[in-house]
């Protein structure tokens, strides 16, 4: 034992305000220091002792295990942190008292173990059961037994999020591991494989315990012939989806190895979601592949990093055999953001052939992309036209509404007589926009000619019209949001309530629809509240309402009832 006077001792526990005292020894008080406040387990720097002593220098049977919750976040952003502390605090309890060896909390929901191989599947046994079990104390009644979580971002559009998991991998000592680090990035590369090679061991909880091979677990999957190429071609594409960089190497990897020309394929793809310009060498060399699917991807993924410099070799497959490689490489010079190509481009706008072999459709979205003055004014009329693929209308509408200043987009409203429903929609929701960023105003008598939509078969449509209706403000609006805070579909009222809460003198119509059947109208009503201005005689009961939606089933619900109480009683001090 050591006697340290407070000075010294503060040198080491910070806010230390204690007089001498007696320590065991400084290493063990700077390990006492280090372990998680939260779960009390050993911390990041004993894991790394952990991995180098009792692993990388251990004995022949060490294994390596890494946990951590699947789906935590969505629970701790909906639940709250104090619920989230709860649901580490258990697993970590448990995890601690199983672990037959070494176990660390690396941080957040991951923790890591060193043990005997031989007690691995006891831990797992031991863990798993006793996690899916308190799922039903973690979670509220009606997501426990709808078996997820849903929510609603800022535009109203619902996310659903399954209960929580495991994922749990285990490997030994497969590789000559020279470091901690080392040992680290392989568990965590492990973790990817795992969900998407590993069955469900129970619930949603994933156990994958690594045999081992020269490949990287990733490529172990995507090489292994015995696992259908549907399979794997979707891992592939999966991890372009994902947005996750660290898995570039594999995918450069893939395009140069002896393997099927569709993995390639897949590859290229990857790369292109991902847009990482530095593979972009790796990508133009399929520009010239012998086949077309390669030579149509690696075009889409160059168009996906925007690196002028590849403009030409794009360009080259203008005029290739393969019409598909055609359409790919004309969009694609769109997206290279080169102006120079424009005459180009336009050339093809009279593109001769078959009409399911054109390119001129494409050439008009890439010369719209690249701020082609013409094309741009005559974006309302090639929106409007049927014989347009919807993919290239809906692409025309995003542009235009990404526009500063567009005066065609009222040539949009006199056109909303067209067949598809998904056109309507996203006509009405571009106008919003322009409207919104004053790039576009309406007389009384082109709202008036929108009214119609307000029994539109669509609720997809009824639901833009609500949102245009918010934007617009208007007198035609009021009277088509009254009809619309009355309809049959839940989104359409959700969105119509939301669009209330931007008119004045509307806050007692928005209470009304605290009481509503659906969730998702009542979440609506809530946060409508906050943007609408009530005298105080309809504040007093909107306060006593919400403390009543406190207890409502939908967590979403109570947890915005909350956060609106606390909004009002601050802008109510402010205004005192």
């Amino acid at each position: 034992m050591i006697k340290k006077n407070a000075s010294d001792i503060a040198k080491i526990v910070p806010d230390y305000s204690g007089g001498e005292a007696y320590i065991v020894n400084e290493e063990e008080l700077t390990r006492i220091k280090e372990r998680s406040a939260l779960s009390g387990l050993p911390g990041n720097m004993e894991i790394k002792r952990a991995l180098e002593d009792k692993f990388i220098n251990g004995p022949p049977g060490a294994m390596v295990v890494y946990m951590d919750i699947n789906g935590f976040k969505p629970y701790n952003d909906n639940y709250g942190f104090i619920k989230g502390d709860k649901v580490i605090k258990e697993l970590a309890g448990c995890f601690a008292s199983s672990v037959k060896g070494f176990a660390g909390h690396i941080g957040g929901d991951d923790f890591a173990a060193v043990i005997e191989d031989t007690s691995f599947d006891s831990l797992m046994a031991a863990v798993i059961p006793f996690f899916e079990k308190k799922l039903e104390e973690f979670y509220d009644s009606l997501d426990y037994e709808r078996k997820c979580i849903i929510t609603f971002d800022r535009s109203r559009r619902r996310s659903r999020y399954p209960l929580m998991g495991l994922t749990v991998v285990g490997f030994g000592k497969i590789r000559d591991f020279k470091t901690a680090d080392s040992v680290g990035e392989f568990a965590a590369e492990l973790k990817g494989a795992a969900k998407l090679k590993s069955e469900k061991y129970m619930g949603n909880s994933i156990v994958f315990k690594y045999a081992g091979s020269s490949l990287t677990p990733l490529e172990d999957i995507i090489c292994d012939e015995k696992i259908p190429l549907q399979i794997r071609r979707g891992a592939v594409e999966a991890l372009g989806e994902g947005g996750d960089f660290s898995y570039g190497g594999i995918l450069v990897k893939i395009l140069g190895e002896d393997i099927e020309m569709l993995l390639k394929k897949s590859a290229l793809y990857a790369l292109g979601r991902l847009g990482l310009k530095e593979t972009a060498p790796d990508v133009a060399k399929f520009l010239r592949h012998t086949s077309a699917h390669l030579r149509m991807r690696s075009s889409e993924a160059l168009g996906e990093m925007g690196l002028p410099q590849y403009a030409e070799s794009v360009a080259a497959l203008l005029d290739d055999k393969n019409y598909f490689v055609r359409k790919a490489a004309v969009l694609a010079l769109g997206k290279l953001a080169d102006s120079a190509w424009c005459g180009l481009l336009k050339n093809k706008l009279n593109d001769g052939g078959a009409n399911y072999r054109r390119v001129s459709d494409e050439a008009f979205i890439s010369l719209a992309m690249l701020g082609d003055k013409d094309t741009l004014e005559s974006l309302p009329v090639f929106i409007n036209n049927d014989t347009v693929g919807m993919d290239l209308r809906v692409r025309a509408l995003r542009i235009m509404r990404e526009l500063e200043n567009y005066p065609g987009g009222a040539l949009v409203l006199k056109n909303m007589e067209m067949k598809s429903s998904v056109i309507k929609a996203e006509c009405l929701e571009a106008v919003a926009d322009l409207l919104r960023r004053g790039a576009l105003k309406l007389d009384e008598e082109k709202e008036e000619a929108l009214f119609s939509l307000v029994s539109d078969k669509s609720a997809g449509v009824r639901r833009a019209l609500a949102f245009f209706c918010g934007e617009s403000a208007g007198k035609f609006s009021v009277t088509a949001l009254n009809t619309l805070i009355k309809d049959v579909s839940p989104e359409v009222r959700g969105s119509a309530v939301s669009a209330l809460g931007k008119f004045p003198g509307r806050g007692e119509d928005i209470l009304t629809f605290f009481d509503d059947v659906s969730s998702f109208v009542r979440f609506s009503a809530v946060k409508a509240l906050v943007e609408t201005d009530m005298p105080d005689y309809i504040l007093s009961r909107a306060v006593e309402k919400l403390r009543l939606l406190l207890k409502d089933p939908s967590h979403e619900v109570a947890e915005a009832a909350s956060k609106t109480i606390l909004s009002i009683i601050r802008r109510k001090k402010e205004i005192i």
